[in-house]
């Protein structure tokens, strides 16, 4: 009722409130100037199951509502570069170097947000991150495809099983993590703990036996496929390995592609389009609104695990959709 109705939340009646006179819990506004003014003497926030945001934390309301999706838009901003740079990197350097820096990059951005006060350094630190966003996920994913045996749907099943499940346990997790956590800086750290240990995988994960193979390196890729097979407790025959060092010679190591290697032909450049379109589709339908749920008038923290949790029959759908089309293909 103190409030003005045209602008609860960024503006106050410019009157002196001692002087206004109240009858059975209603203001008497006769006779006194309403014009309204900003609000100069700060706001009281209403901390979402007692967690403090950077929003509350610098004020980023009403004038300076904008800040908070600038430095959102700088994350993608970040994401569409590390996805181009580091991708043309890891056909020089291997996936293997660009998994581990991918995650060094993000471990860096998230500490260094940690220590930021402003609109600048807050941005710049998030598209920082943002440069390491899919890149520290992709690249162990193409590892881990290469070293499955595609052509057997169970194998499919479990690599996409396993994402399906652990992808969105985390997600739903998550929240509740940042509620414990009280504060986005103690957040921001608990979930950079982990890119702590990747740098160990140089020790334990194997390079891309293909990008080895294309860079004519035939003993190292063997050398791959042997520790693959070692800790599977099976061992290569020596007539698998001859025939493989064979075939690898005969084959002629590939140069480095371009961007625009993508369209050459009519069959690659459908299938990259369609890509694109079902990218863009994504992010406008699940990103846009798992990130804006605030409006919904409940707690985000609640909603944003509700959403995640359609992520895992969403797997499933798509392992029937897999499985008819494999099925069709060596039918």
């Amino acid at each position: 009722m103190w409030s003005p109705t045209e602008d609860p939340k960024c503006s106050r009646y410019d009157a002196n409130l001692t002087n206004i006179r109240v009858f059975n819990g209603t203001p008497d506004w006769k006779g006194h100037n309403l014009t309204l003014r900003h609000c100069d003497a700060g706001w009281e926030y209403n901390h979402t199951d007692g967690y403090h945001s950077i929003i509350s934390e610098l004020n980023w309301v009403c004038d300076e509502s904008w800040k908070p999706a600038l430095a959102q838009s700088m994350f993608f901003v970040g994401s569409v570069l590390g996805s181009l740079g580091l991708g043309i990197m890891s056909d020089h350097v291997g996936r293997l170097p660009v998994l581990i820096l991918a995650n060094m990059i993000s471990l860096i951005g998230n500490v260094a947000t940690v220590f930021t006060s402003g609109l600048g350094e807050f941005a710049f630190c998030r598209m920082l991150n943002g440069m390491a966003t899919d890149n520290n996920f992709v690249m162990m994913y193409i590892i881990a495809c290469e070293y499955n045996d595609l052509s057997n749907l169970l194998e499919i099943d479990r690599l996409n099983l396993c994402i399906g499940v652990f992808h969105t346990l985390a997600c739903i997790i998550v929240p509740w993590l940042a509620i414990w956590a009280g504060n986005w800086r103690h957040f921001l750290l608990m979930i950079t703990i982990p890119n702590i240990i990747v740098p160990a995988f140089y020790f334990f994960v194997p390079e891309s036996a293909s990008w080895l193979l294309s860079k004519g390196k035939v003993k190292k890729a063997l050398k791959c496929f042997k520790r693959v097979a070692k800790y599977n407790g099976k061992t290569l025959s020596p007539q698998v390995i001859q025939n493989f060092e064979t075939n690898a010679k005969l084959s002629v190591p590939q140069g480095t592609g371009n961007l625009l290697g993508l369209f050459k032909t009519p069959r690659l450049r459908r299938k990259i389009l369609i890509l694109i379109f079902k990218s863009m589709v994504l992010t406008l339908c699940f990103d846009a609104i798992s990130r804006n749920v605030e409006g919904l008038g409940y707690s985000p923290f609640v909603m944003f695990s509700i959403t995640s949790v359609t992520k895992f029959p969403a797997s499933l759908i798509i392992l029937l959709f897999a499985r008819s089309y494999w099925t069709q293909g060596h039918g």
